[in-house]
Parts: structure tokens; sequence; C-alpha cells
């Protein structure tokens, strides 16, 4: 579908098309995870699975401007006839992949910035918006599952100005939870920290020119302790989750590579 030729966008040059994502929340292997954890029961039916799946997804604040997560590839790197180089591999998780020069670039600006938040925030170069989230649940196990991340997506998938697509961020926690089965575990403790890259939808206009309204960058560390849920003897279990985001999102190129040109002069500057 093409759209009428937009301003006050950002314009982007897409080699190739935005792949979506190649992977899908797949409820069997949750199913198979749940089994390791000892539940065998209605609470492991497809419905169940289904159920707590949506309550996941729909955890995720459904406000502002609706952000995909994107793993750029740089064109430069692809794979041509007069060049070699690197193929360019559509990606094997939840995002979404996009060549594109000008968003190799974004992505980097948008990492310095997040590298640095303390130092953009104590001189007031821009905004950087701050999540935190400690939480204890005691439940049954499917209650616990379900409560801890659902908690998570509520945190997880908000930026700033607004959300991220729910689908990535429950196919995100659905690793921690697949995990079980590949670690043979019955317990889980999960410690990870990541930078995303972010853009809104990217809109093709008549002319055939590509374009998003924003580009922004969630970098995030949260602890997962499920622990106690191998406990068999025990009909309640507790775990707990905790969760550090910071955010920022950019309409404004012009501006975000200002704010990274005063990184670089703050931290050169003499102490």
């Amino acid at each position: 579908m093409s759209f009428p030729v937009q301003t006050n966008r950002i314009p982007l040059t897409i080699v190739g098309e935005v792949l979506p994502p190649q992977r899908q929340i797949d409820p069997k292997a949750i199913s198979r995870s749940l089994k390791v954890v000892g539940l065998n029961c209605d609470d492991n039916s497809s419905q169940s699975v289904d159920s707590m799946i949506a309550v996941v997804k729909a955890s995720v604040p459904a406000t502002g401007q609706k952000f995909q997560v994107v793993r750029v590839v740089d064109p430069n790197a692809m794979v041509t006839r007069e060049s070699g180089g690197t193929p360019a591999k559509p990606s094997d998780g939840y995002n979404y992949q996009i060549a594109s020069p000008e968003l190799v670039s974004y992505e980097s600006q948008l990492n310095k910035v997040l590298d640095n938040f303390e130092l953009v925030s104590a001189n007031h170069l821009y905004t950087v918006s701050s999540k935190n989230l400690s939480q204890t649940v005691t439940s049954t196990t499917y209650g616990l599952i379900q409560d801890i991340f659902k908690a998570a997506a509520s945190v997880l998938g908000e930026v700033q100005g607004g959300h991220i697509d729910p689908v990535q961020v429950a196919g995100h926690l659905e690793t921690v939870i697949t995990g079980i089965t590949e670690t043979k575990s019955n317990a889980v403790h999960e410690d990870n920290s990541e930078f995303w890259f972010l853009t809104s939808p990217v809109v093709k206009a008549e002319d055939g020119t590509s374009s998003v309204s924003e580009v922004s960058a969630l970098w995030y560390h949260y602890v997962v302790d499920l622990s106690d849920i191998g406990d068999s003897k025990s009909t309640t279990h507790k775990g707990s989750v905790t969760i550090t985001t910071h955010s920022v999102a950019f309409s404004d190129i012009a501006m975000l590579a200002q704010i990274c040109t005063q990184i670089d002069a703050l931290k050169a500057a003499p102490h």
C-alpha cells in the first residue's frame, strides 16, 4: 500500500525490503517448558497457554507511538555481484530487519546517547525516560509465571513517547520461559541487559520514498528469579522480577546529531 508524500518525516534509503520477524510465538514450546516445571494439568492446556500469552501482550501499555524493534543491516556490508561481503540473512528472532545506511548512523548515535544517559541528564541535553520495577509474587506455578511476565511486559514495553509492539515484547519474554526446556532445569534465573533500536513503522510514499516519523532506543537490565518454582512439594511458589530501563525517541535527526556532538565535547573537556 502506498501513501501520499509526507513532510516532517525522517527519510530513509532502504536496500531491498523491510523484512518482518521470522520467528513467531510458539505456544507448544511454552507448553513443553511448563511441563518441565510440573504443569501437566488444565494450567498447561492450549487454552491456558494462549490465555497467558494474551495477558502478557495486553500488559504492554498501548499509549503513544507504536515502535518496532529493528535489526539494522549495513548495506555496505552486504554481498553484491561486484564485491564480497556478508550476506544479509533474515533475522532469526522477533525483530524486523532493515538495510539502511541512515539507520546504521542513527542506531550508533542513539547508542551513544543511552551509553551516556547520566551525562545527558546531568547537563540537561535531552530528557531520558527511565523506568524501574521491583516486584515479588507468591502464587501457583501458572499464576507466578504469568504475573512475573505480565509485570515485566508492562515496563519493558513502554518507551519514551510510546510503546513497543506487544508481540515482540511477548516474544522476547517467551525465550526466557522456553529456556527451561533447553537447560532441562525446573528453576529459572535470568539476568540480562540489552540495547534495542526502534523505529516507528516504515511508510512508503507514492513517489517510492520511505520514511519513519521517529527513531528510538531502549536499554534495559532485568533479573527474573523463579528458582523456587522447582519445589514440587509446595502448591505456591515465590518469584521476583527487577527491571531498569532507559529510553529516548527523536523525530528531529539534527537534534540527535547535535546532542552527540555535545556528548563528545563534554567527555573531551578537562575535568
